[in-house]
Parts: C-alpha cells; sequence; structure tokens
C-alpha cells in the first residue's frame, strides 16, 4: 500500500470468481491471482486445468468476483462459498439475481474486499 492506504498498482491481487454456464445451467467457484486468464482457460477447449468446466459445453461467463490482498484470504473465502452456508449465499445472493438477469451479456457484480 501507499502512504494512502490505497494499493499499488504493482501489488498482486488474488480474486475468487464465479463463472456461469447457462446452457447447462451450472456455476463454478474458484480463486486465481490472473482473473482474465483464469476465464479463458475455463472456456478453452484444449485447456487440461478446468476438468469441471470441461465436462459442460457452452460458454462459461464471470457474473461475480471479490478483490484479496493475499492468496490465504482467497483460498479461506473460495473455501467457505463452497461449504454448506457458503452455497446457500451463492444461491440466494448471487445466483437468483444474476441467473434472473443474466441474458448473455457482459454483467458482473464486484465485491471489493477490504483486508
Amino acid at each position: 500500500m501507499d502512504g494512502t492506504g490505497r494499493i499499488k498498482d504493482s501489488q498482486k491481487m488474488y480474486y475468487v470468481y464465479i463463472i456461469w454456464n447457462g446452457k447447462a445451467k451450472k456455476y463454478y467457484i474458484g480463486q486465481t491471482n490472473n482473473l482474465e486468464k483464469r476465464i479463458s482457460q475455463h472456456n478453452d477447449p484444449n485447456n487440461t486445468y478446468s476438468k469441471y468446466t470441461k465436462q459442460y459445453k457452452g460458454l462459461w461467463t464471470l457474473i461475480y468476483f471479490e478483490e484479496y490482498l493475499t492468496r490465504e484470504e482467497a483460498k479461506e473465502r473460495e473455501k467457505y462459498l463452497k461449504n454448506r452456508r457458503g452455497r446457500e449465499f451463492v444461491k440466494t445472493k448471487i445466483l437468483t439475481d444474476k441467473t434472473n438477469k443474466f441474458q448473455g451479456s457482459s454483467m458482473v457484480e464486484r465485491a471489493a474486499v477490504n483486508r
């Protein structure tokens, strides 16, 4: 951080994200330090890093993400979102709104997390 409390541009951020496949009606939760590259990997048929998303045909679209300063924080949040209470939050607060409104546009909700 710089003297004002803002994050320097060179500081690496970590992201927890949710992608949606409208054709398969499935979602996926993950974490990464390069959001654009990771979404591209999910949609690349030749990529072997995304076994779950490769099971389903159709485009995976980013619908939600959160930013963290450390990988540990991102992993902790990803783990929470994948447990029972976290899945309830995802289904009721994120997917319900997004899948009802999402019509193939690039609508993304961003939650900045101050830690």
